[in-house]
């Protein structure tokens, strides 16, 4: 044989040097493939994870807005129902409080329950709101309840007889009131319906009132107590005891002149106290011990005398620096609470606000998804009713749900023959199994729920028992009877949910063999026929010739 050419040694040489990389690219390739297979199915089972985790996530979200949704509903129903609003201006407020949650830091539900009290104040639709802006701003700076601000507010507003539209600056006031005092705003705002009504009838203003509130806790008294003690002097100035009236005369004062002083908007009730103890002061030392025991006799008592130390003399320049500042905050020209643009900086405000801001979005969402959740429970309510009005066809669909478990238990016991069956390799041992197991199940179940629909009355269970153990032919009959008219009734039952149930005659009943039944004529308790003496006779003609 000839050596191989060098041309063809020298092209398989190359072919060689060609395929070896080659394979090592292939190589690479194959395990690029199974890499980009593995972050493929990484990749599915992520995306599987991240929807299902979405759609829980977005089904409580909708649970959530559903639940927030109704409960607001209901707030705003509470307010025609309980608070006087018309319901054509329920759209209106509904949508300014949404709207208003992000503003003041305030839920819809904390707005809608401080609105309810505004409303209740007679306060409705954009009034409402007005006033209810107002109270959130200062329930926001001076850290109060909105309930207890919003009574405040309408308090003063009502009984001053002030616009709605001046919410704001009465809300300022009462901020001012806590600054020049030692109280806060929850304190001061629950005390004063305790004097407001008295002074604003005598014509006190809301600024002498604050004023003197403010020096008297800066005394160490409570809001509470300094309300009480205030309206307690204000009825002893205008309406005296005989023997403080008496006092009152015998330095030059007239009950009318205290009256009148207070209720001039120029003097008010630091001229007053002031003016009685001058006069007082003509006919008895300053500070001697007469002289304070006839202030005493012409205040009231203990509480006017109180009362007058604690806003005269030395506190005079007080109260007139308190009457400066509260007055200026009540005629004051903003359209935002004193203090309210310092509390919006604040970090743990900005949180109220994103709360505020997520409640009424979910709100909103829960309103587009009300609607279709009303008209899904109407159906199930009719449906409901439907079931209630036919007994018949409840008792059919109890029993079709009992038979649907049932069978799947069966399937379930045959599943586990099937596995049995296949562990020693019998495969259709298995498929047998599968259909014994089904075919069971359904007739156990079919015979249950024949067995409910036409069961007899338990005295005829009963007196088949009685019979079979006296004669044991005359009870076999009575037991086949009643299995004969189970099947029958249930049929019965049946028909009669026809729609053309009319039409078709109903299945005869078999009656009872023995005559220990005591029947005649229609037949025994139950099953509904005549009774056939002549069967009886010869039923028991056998049963003694068995004998």
């Amino acid at each position: 044989m000839s050596a191989i050419p060098p041309v063809i040694t020298t092209l398989i040489a190359d072919t060689k040097a060609f395929t070896g990389p080659m394979d090592k690219a292939q190589k690479k390739m194959t395990e690029f493939g199974t890499t980009a297979d593995a972050t493929g199915a990484k990749m599915d089972a992520f995306a599987n994870r991240a929807s299902t985790g979405i759609l829980g996530v977005s089904a409580v979200v909708g649970a959530v807005s559903l639940k927030m949704s109704a409960d607001f509903q209901s707030a705003m129903t509470s307010l025609v129902t309980g608070a006087g609003e018309a319901q054509s201006n329920i759209g209106l407020v509904s949508s300014g409080i949404l709207s208003m949650a992000s503003v003041v830091g305030q839920t819809p539900a904390e707005l809608a329950s401080g609105m309810y009290m505004i409303e209740s104040a007679g306060y409705h639709g954009a009034q409402g709101l007005a006033v209810l802006k107002a109270a959130a701003e200062g329930a926001a700076t001076g850290s109060a309840q909105l309930a207890t601000v919003s009574g405040a507010v309408t308090t003063a507003l009502h009984d001053y007889n002030i616009p709605a539209s001046r919410a704001t600056q009465v809300t300022s006031a009462l901020i001012a009131t806590v600054a020049a005092g030692k109280t806060h705003l929850e304190d001061l705002g629950s005390s004063l319906g305790r004097v407001l009504p008295t002074a604003s009838a005598l014509g006190i203003s809301l600024t002498q009132v604050g004023a003197a509130m403010a020096v008297q806790t800066n005394s160490g008294m409570s809001a509470r107590l300094a309300a009480m003690h205030l309206n307690a002097t204000l009825l002893a100035l205008v309406a005296p005891s005989k023997g403080a009236a008496k006092g009152l005369l015998d330095v030059g004062l007239s009950s009318q002149e205290l009256k009148n002083e207070l209720s001039d908007p120029r003097k008010g009730l630091d001229y007053a106290l002031t003016n009685i103890e001058d006069h007082l002061a003509k006919k008895y030392p300053r500070g001697s011990a007469a002289f304070d025991a006839a202030l005493k006799n012409d205040l009231g008592g203990v509480v006017g005398f109180s009362t007058a130390l604690s806003l005269t003399g030395s506190h005079a320049k007080d109260f007139a620096a308190n009457v400066q500042s509260i007055g200026a905050a009540l005629s004051s020209g903003g359209g935002i609470v004193q203090g309210f643009s310092k509390v919006k900086q604040d970090f743990n405000f900005q949180l109220a606000q994103l709360k505020a801001t997520a409640s009424a979005f979910a709100i909103r969402l829960g309103d587009w998804l009300l609607p279709k959740a009303q008209t899904a429970i109407g159906w199930a309510n009719n449906l409901i009713q439907y079931f209630q009005s036919h007994p018949i066809v409840t008792k059919i669909g109890a029993d079709l749900a009992a038979s649907l478990l049932a069978a799947s238990l069966a399937v379930k016991l045959a599943g586990v023959g099937v596995s049995i069956a296949s562990a020693f390799g019998v495969e259709m041992a298995g498929g047998a199994a599968v259909a014994t197991g089904t075919l069971f199940g359904a007739a156990v179940l079919a015979a249950l729920g024949i067995s409910q629909l036409g069961a007899q009355s338990k005295s005829d269970y009963y007196k088949a028992h009685q019979e079979f153990n006296k004669n044991k032919v005359g009870g076999l009959y009575d037991v086949g009877a009643i299995i004969t008219n189970t099947f029958t009734t249930a049929a019965n039952k049946l028909i009669g949910i026809l729609p053309f149930h009319p039409q078709i005659p109903k299945l005869p009943v078999i009656g009872p063999s023995a005559p220990s039944y005591g029947v005649s004529g229609p037949g025994a308790p139950g099953y509904g026929a005549d009774v056939m003496p002549n069967k009886t006779l010869t039923v028991k003609n056998k049963v003694s010739i068995a004998k």
